[in-house]
């Protein structure tokens, strides 16, 4: 990728560009460094972390097509040298409503703990619908949910099916850049 000055990638996000307005870039830890394993390994335990193409990848990219609409998807295992990276290429990261309530108050999903240079979703697509999952939810979780939904002016935040369209008007309320609710086929 180097070698042709990621020749491929600005292809690709030049095209994908031409149709969309923002791209969000899966596994972005990966630029940082990714989990290497060899071809013939039956699993993948066997591996190493090696190095990504890191910012000089982004600086390519930016000087071949000008500004990055792109949102980092730093979910998983994202070390101090990833959000540097995602930083100094001044993309905003993901938060993700579904991971936020644990019971633990620093969590960084939270709506109050949530910052401006970030995207909140409601879910994944590795997650349940927003409803499956509100429905399915233990009480912990739920509560905490409804207190959100209470604390953002929402209605009553009780269980219900109404409580989906509360989230997604709450995360708007939220201090990030953009809010981008799931939508599922659900027909």
């Amino acid at each position: 990728m180097k070698a042709d000055g990621y020749a491929w990638w600005i292809a690709r996000l030049k095209i994908t560009l031409e149709r969309l307005d923002l791209v969000r870039v899966d596994h972005f830890r990966g630029f940082e460094s990714y989990w290497a394993v060899p071809a013939d390994s039956p699993t993948a335990v066997e591996g190493e972390w090696v190095k990504g193409p890191g910012i000089e990848f982004f600086e390519a990219i930016r000087q071949a097509l000008g500004a990055l609409p792109l949102i980092a998807e730093d979910l998983g295992h994202i070390t101090d040298e990833v959000v540097a990276l995602r930083d100094a290429a001044g993309l905003p990261g993901m938060k993700v409503l579904q991971f936020a309530f644990d019971g633990n108050p620093d969590n960084p999903y939270l709506p109050y703990n949530v910052v401006a240079d970030s995207v909140i979703y409601t879910g994944t697509h590795d997650n349940d619908t927003t409803v499956g999952w509100f429905t399915n939810a233990p009480s912990m979780t739920s509560s905490g949910c409804a207190l959100t939904s209470t604390a953002a002016g929402q209605n009553s935040g009780r269980r219900s099916s109404a409580w989906p369209t509360r989230r997604r008007r709450a995360s708007r309320s939220f201090p990030c850049r953009i809010s981008w609710p799931s939508a599922a086929n659900t027909g």
